[in-house]
């Protein structure tokens, strides 16, 4: 497979992100970000990362740090938050004008639900920055919420970070293989 593609852990650096009970949104993201990026490259697939630790980097940059390189996918890894504690499951989100990117997050999206058994919130499309400032297809996973008990306690643990990872490379190869 010959694709680039530009993994984004969310938040870091002096910006965690949502916090739950001693977890950070950005910890999580970098964690399922590293998994992602050893499943992918296990299929052959290119791989950089925006950071590789716990770091700062603004939108802005993350973005244009994908354009200078050519990506042809850009993947942001997030946690969601809400203030009701019973607000839970899996969403994907794409730029509103971006065909491409609406399908890799429906494929994306449709692995994460059935890997991790989670609620299906859906695939929705946003403006957000790194969707809205990337030239190639992007999406923003929001890998279950921080703020409710019983998806955060799956948080904290390895095998359900390693099952988002597999479950995201699993929806980009086969959109990749597919196009």
């Amino acid at each position: 497979m010959n694709s680039l593609i530009v993994l984004d852990a969310g938040h870091g650096g002096s910006d965690p992100g949502a916090v739950g009970e001693n977890l950070q949104e950005k910890d999580v993201a970098l964690d399922i970000s590293k998994m992602l990026k050893e499943e992918l490259e296990e299929a052959g697939v290119t791989v950089l990362m925006t950071r590789n630790e716990d770091e700062f980097i603004n939108l802005s940059d993350r973005a244009e740090y994908a354009n200078r390189a050519g990506a042809d996918y850009f993947i942001s890894i997030h946690i969601n938050s809400f203030s009701d504690p019973q607000a839970n499951g899996i969403e994907t989100y794409h730029h509103p004008n971006s065909i491409k990117g609406k399908e890799v997050a429906e494929q994306v999206q449709d692995r994460m639900v059935r890997l991790l058994k989670r609620t299906d919130r859906g695939v929705k499309s946003e403006r957000f920055a790194v969707l809205r400032k990337t030239s190639m297809p992007a999406i923003l996973a929001e890998v279950g919420f921080i703020s409710n008990p019983e998806e955060q306690e799956l948080m904290k643990t390895c095998t359900f970070k390693y099952m988002a990872a597999k479950a995201i490379a699993q929806g980009l190869i086969y959109y990749i293989r597919r196009h």
